[in-house]
């Protein structure tokens, strides 16, 4: 699936995956080709909802625009502060991660008990 960025003129795709520990936060990975490029989303080992995470907006002042120009999910009013650093958490559409990456997808909600709504 093609992402729109003016990072590089490279492809860019998406992994999706847990952070390791009891909350099982969903991390989102940049690839840029085959390469892992940065990951979009933050630990804050804070328990969640499936589906959110808080976003790295210090290290990478273009992820919101990345984010809501391909639709991949939306701001949920909070964010959290640490130490100089303010996160803003995000909502992901469940439906356009599982277009990302079907595998990956399916090992996430296997590890957040979630299922997913078909048609």
């Amino acid at each position: 699936m093609p992402y729109y960025t003016n990072l590089t003129d490279y492809a860019v795709s998406l992994k999706i995956c847990s952070y390791k520990g009891k909350s099982h936060n969903l991390c989102i990975q940049l690839y840029l080709d085959t390469q892992p490029y940065c990951s979009l989303t933050v630990n804050l080992n804070e328990s969640i909802l499936p589906f959110q995470a808080f976003i790295d907006t210090y290290n990478l002042d273009w992820v919101v625009d990345f984010i809501t120009e391909n639709e991949l999910g939306y701001y949920a009013g909070n964010t959290r502060k640490v130490k100089r650093c303010e996160y803003p958490l995000f909502c992901f559409y469940p439906e356009r991660l599982y277009v990302c990456s079907p595998v990956d997808y399916d090992i996430y909600v296997r590890g957040v008990n979630y299922e997913r709504k078909t048609d």
